[in-house]
């Protein structure tokens, strides 16, 4: 019971959290991420906007958050792990060097995840005729933001982070209307077209150059 009250006060800060539907800091910290792969695309695509405000802004909005994206990955990862912490009074500091290590090996991982996106990209704008350009699929696809927001928290998932994932992925549900588990498989050059009420559940496993539309269910 000691054991149970030493690591009440962080918990229950935890818990109160998610009643107060913090998911807005775990989906800030998902756009910061996206923020950073954005302008890689950008120029992987060879693009000639680099003179567009909105690359500007998109640049000067990594540069921003370069520095402040370990820090608040850490702190949401950290929340997540105390939501099953059984370290008892030692909860804190377990959660916070789990948290670190952690967040070292995602941040590791995020070259690969921008390489991924780049191919899903391609295929959205290679498969859609109606498409005019890369950009406007980066900008205004909503597969693309399901898509992305999936392949950040299947890598969270894969590390074992508990319930930032899917609040991550239950994030770009609630904008996009598309609903895949992150701890679902994706494989490269994957494309859904509209999307609404597209589900792809955990145990799915979809291989490379899939494309799928609207309304379809999976797993």
């Amino acid at each position: 019971m000691a054991g149970g009250d030493a690591r009440a006060p962080d918990c229950a800060s935890v818990s109160a959290a998610k009643h107060e539907k913090k998911q807005a800091p775990a989906g800030k910290t998902a756009g910061a991420c996206r923020s950073g792969l954005i302008p890689l695309r950008l120029r992987q695509v060879g693009q000639s906007l680099k003179h567009h405000k909105v690359i500007v802004e998109l640049l000067f909005g990594f540069l921003q958050h370069r520095l402040g994206i370990r820090i608040e990955l850490q702190e949401q990862i950290k929340r997540g792990l105390c939501f099953i912490c059984e370290e008892g009074p030692d909860c804190a500091a377990f959660c916070d060097q789990k948290a670190q290590e952690l967040t070292g090996e995602f941040l590791l991982r995020l070259p690969a995840v921008q390489k991924a996106l780049v191919l899903d990209v391609q295929a959205a704008y290679e498969g859609d005729p109606a498409a005019a350009n890369p950009d406007e699929v980066i900008f205004s696809y909503p597969g693309i933001l399901a898509i992305t927001s999936y392949r950040l928290a299947h890598e969270l998932h894969k590390l074992g982070v508990p319930i930032i994932p899917r609040m991550i992925t239950e994030a770009a549900h609630g904008a996009t209307g598309i609903d895949i588990h992150p701890g679902a498989t994706i494989g490269e050059r994957f494309f859904i077209d509209h999307g609404t009420g597209v589900v792809i559940g955990a145990t799915c496993i979809i291989g490379s150059r899939v494309r799928i539309y609207q309304g379809v269910t999976l797993g």
